[in-house]
Formats: structure tokens, C-alpha cells, sequence
């Protein structure tokens, strides 16, 4: 079960290393965007280590980092929808424009960061949970059963 944790932390943690060296190859380092994506991106490889190492501070700071990619998406898909609003509808009001490719955007967007994040937020708190759990051997040493 570790090694699934540890795989889901690396693969989550891709999508920010990848654009941060993007970021570092295009230059773009300098601007407050930059500074913070690298930041980002140190933070969430050091809740991955203490993850693995099983620190207590780690699955907080996992969680709260988690919740950055997945605030940042649902605010994108409530901006387009919003729009969607906004316009009527996809098309302009000359009959041009592409809605094809407005959603194909919104879809890999959805791919990329809501899905992989409602997922891996899901299966971190289920196993935080049931880590947290007092066990049976705990139960009878307390004299409790069930947790009443």
C-alpha cells in the first residue's frame, strides 16, 4: 500500500515539476508566477519525502497543497461556465468562433487537474482515515470496544 502512496504523490507531483522547468527553460523565472510555482513545487516534493517517511506533518501539508491545483481548476471551470453564461452560449454573434476547442480546453483541464485531484484527495483521506483508526490491540488495552 506505501508504494501506491508513493506513486500517486510522484505522478500528482509531475504536472508542477514539469512546468516549472518549463518556466526555468523559457526564462520566465523572474515574474511573482514563477517564484511561486517553484515554491509550489518544493513545498509539495518535501510533503512527498515526509509523506514516505511517514512525518507527522506531512499528510497536512499534502492535503493543503492538494487543495491548490483543485481550487485553481474549479475557479477556471466556474469562469468558463460563467461565460458560457455571459455570451449566450459558445458561438460569437457572427457566427464565429470555436466551441469545439472551447471544450476540448475545458475537458483537459478537467483531465489534467479535477479528476487526478478529486481522486488522489479522495484516496488520501481514506487512507488517512483508516490510519488513524484505533486498532484492536489498542481497543483492548483501553478497554473499549468500538470506540465507545
Amino acid at each position: 500500500m506505501r508504494r501506491i502512496h508513493l506513486l500517486a504523490v510522484c505522478l500528482w507531483g509531475c504536472a508542477p515539476l514539469l512546468l516549472t522547468l518549463r518556466w526555468v527553460r523559457g526564462g520566465e523565472l523572474r515574474s511573482w508566477t514563477g517564484l511561486a510555482l517553484v515554491a509550489f513545487t518544493a513545498l509539495w516534493w518535501a510533503a512527498a519525502v515526509g509523506l514516505y517517511r511517514r512525518r507527522p506533518w506531512a499528510p497536512g501539508l499534502a492535503a493543503l497543497l492538494a487543495g491548490v491545483p483543485l481550487l485553481l481548476g474549479l475557479v477556471q471551470s466556474a469562469r468558463r461556465i460563467l461565460f458560457i453564461v455571459d455570451r449566450g452560449g459558445l458561438e460569437s454573434v457572427g457566427g464565429r468562433g470555436s466551441p469545439l476547442a472551447f471544450l476540448v480546453g475545458w475537458g483537459e483541464e478537467a483531465l489534467v487537474l479535477l479528476i487526478p485531484g478529486l481522486v488522489l484527495t479522495g484516496l488520501g483521506a481514506w487512507t488517512w482515515r483508516e490510519e488513524r483508526a484505533p486498532s484492536p490491540a489498542s481497543e483492548a488495552r483501553l478497554g473499549t470496544k468500538g470506540g465507545t
